[in-house]
């Protein structure tokens, strides 16, 4: 079986590591469609959403392939970009505060 190819925007895998580490790398959705990701979840759902929030509308609503994790990275490290952390707090799914993000204006038209 041969290693499958990992493309410079995926998750980083050693060429030492099993060939499970590489299959999953593969599948892994990257820095650029995560990004995607949340613009779309953020314009879908329309209203300033917790990570969790947008995750669900990422994941189960519009169908991409991507962990609470990857989506709250993107979000911290885009921050000031395409969108802004809020000062005010919503529900996350456990009902603890969570910090809510917005679509920039002139990224939401």
């Amino acid at each position: 079986m041969s290693i499958p190819a990992v493309y410079p925007d995926a998750p980083n895998v050693r060429r030492t590591d099993p060939l499970t580490s590489h299959i999953a790398a593969d599948k892994a959705t990257g820095k650029v469609l995560t990004k995607l990701a949340v613009e779309r979840a953020l314009t879908a759902i329309g209203h300033p959403a917790t990570s969790d929030q947008i995750h669900r509308m990422a994941h189960q609503e519009l169908g991409f392939r991507v962990t609470p994790q990857r989506v709250r990275t993107v979000l911290a490290e885009e921050n000031g970009g395409p969108w802004n952390r809020l000062d005010e707090l919503g529900l996350s799914e456990y009902d603890n505060p969570a910090h809510l993000w917005a679509l920039n204006e002139s990224e939401g038209q």
